[in-house]
C-alpha cells in the first residue's frame, strides 16, 4: 500500500490558486518550455452549447494570438512530458510490475484505455510523492 504524503509535503500544500498557478508558471520557465508569453493561464471556459454545463466554469489555456495551421504556440521539453514512456523510464519497476501483475487493466491487446489507465496510475503515483515528485509544480495546479 502507498502511504499519502505528509502534510508538509502535501500536494498544493495549502497554496491559494493564484500560488500554485504562479508555482506552474515559474516551474514551466525553469524547465525550459517555450512559448508562455503565447498563451494565458489560467482561464475559465465554460460550455455554451451544453444546457448543464452553462453553470459551470473549466479552467484552461487560452492562446493570445491566432495559431497558424501546424503552427506550434508552445513547446515542452521532451523530458518533460507525462507519458507511458516516461513512465516506463522513471519508474521501471513499478512500470514492470502493474505490466505483469494486472494484465487485465494494462494489456495493450485487451484493454482498450490502457494508456489511459497507466497515465491516471503513474499521476496518482507521483500525486504521492508529494513535493518531491518532478511533477508538483504540475500536479498541483490540477483541480
Amino acid at each position: 500500500m502507498i502511504d499519502p504524503p505528509s502534510e508538509e509535503n502535501k500536494i498544493g500544500g495549502g497554496l491559494s490558486e493564484e500560488a500554485r498557478y504562479n508555482l506552474l508558471k515559474g516551474w514551466a520557465k525553469e524547465t525550459g518550455v517555450l512559448g508562455l508569453e503565447n498563451v494565458e493561464f489560467p482561464v475559465g471556459f465554460t460550455d455554451e452549447y451544453s444546457e448543464a454545463d452553462k453553470n459551470f466554469e473549466f479552467t484552461g489555456v487560452k492562446a493570445r494570438r491566432d495559431i497558424g495551421h501546424r503552427k506550434s504556440i508552445i513547446a515542452v521539453p521532451f523530458n518533460m512530458l507525462i507519458s507511458i514512456r516516461t513512465f516506463e523510464e522513471e519508474e521501471p519497476e513499478l512500470y514492470a510490475y502493474l505490466i505483469k501483475e494486472c494484465p487485465d487493466l494494462f494489456n495493450e491487446k485487451d484493454q482498450i484505455d490502457y494508456e489511459q489507465l497507466l497515465m491516471a496510475f503513474f499521476l496518482m503515483h507521483e500525486y504521492t510523492k508529494g513535493k518531491a515528485s518532478k511533477w508538483y509544480p504540475f500536479i498541483a495546479s490540477l483541480p
